[in-house]
């Protein structure tokens, strides 16, 4: 504690302890700040209501500075029946840190500001999923079709969830992912597929889903037959061990 370096009952530095626990360099910094000739010092948090500092009030500061989604929005990413790298992908999105050009350009990192795919407008994480001319006409050839201007990309996707059936919410992220696919490729193999072979997903990516969904089933099914198992065998072993104990 800072006290520590002080005279007690005094407002004043102790030279000599000081001197003592630091280098020349360090003790001249250290009594070059000057100490309060207040007697008493009141010290509160204005993040907590009660102002006391609690770890809780200082997280909810930090996201609300940094504009983190709420956890409703985690709830609904993580409920999706889609792919881990599929939600992987749009937890990335949603934190704005996938490497588009106004995220690249900050980092010094020497790339156009220009969207690859239109060459019209910057490029960002909302404009490459949802407002870039391409990709507003794959949601228009989708089943989700588009919802306007949105201020955010968790304004969009909380707008698919209050618009959209389960189904179309996680097509909708799976759209989202092969434009960021077909984005990495234009960009690094100067290839762009039609806004047809991504809009008309429903039938290939839904039979693809449902594929996925029987695998997860099958998954689940062989996990329950082994808790099953193990719950068998315990009951089993639990018997056994009162009957010895009555006959031993």
């Amino acid at each position: 504690m800072v006290d520590s370096l002080m005279v007690p009952g005094q407002q004043s530095w102790d030279y000599d302890l000081i001197a003592d626990i630091f280098n020349s360099r360090d003790a001249a910094l250290i009594l070059q700040v000057p100490l309060s000739v207040r007697q008493n010092e009141d010290w509160y948090w204005l993040a907590d209501p009660k102002w006391q500092f609690t770890v809780r009030s200082c997280y909810n500061m930090l996201n609300f500075e940094a504009n983190v989604p709420s956890s409703k929005v985690w709830k609904r990413l993580w409920g999706l029946e889609v792919p881990g790298k599929v939600k992987h992908f749009f937890w990335r999105a949603l934190m704005n840190v996938l490497p588009t050009a106004d995220n690249l350009r900050p980092r010094k990192v020497e790339v156009s500001p220009i969207c690859p795919i239109c060459n019209a407008v910057n490029e960002s994480v909302l404009h490459c999923l949802v407002e870039c001319l391409f990709a507003h006409s794959c949601w228009l050839l989708s089943s989700i079709g588009t919802f306007g201007s949105c201020s955010s990309l968790i304004d969009w996707f909380e707008q698919i969830f209050t618009r959209c059936c389960k189904e179309d919410c996680n097509l909708a992220v799976i759209l989202c992912w092969r434009l960021w696919f077909n984005r990495n490729d234009k960009v690094w193999n100067d290839h762009c597929s039609q806004a047809q072979s991504l809009g008309y997903l429903d039938l290939r990516e839904e039979s693809a889903l449902e594929g996925w969904l029987e695998t997860l089933e099958v998954v689940l099914l062989q996990q329950s037959v082994r808790v099953s198992l193990i719950l068998f065998t315990l009951a089993r072993l639990k018997r056994w061990l009162s009957v010895k104990r009555l006959v031993g």
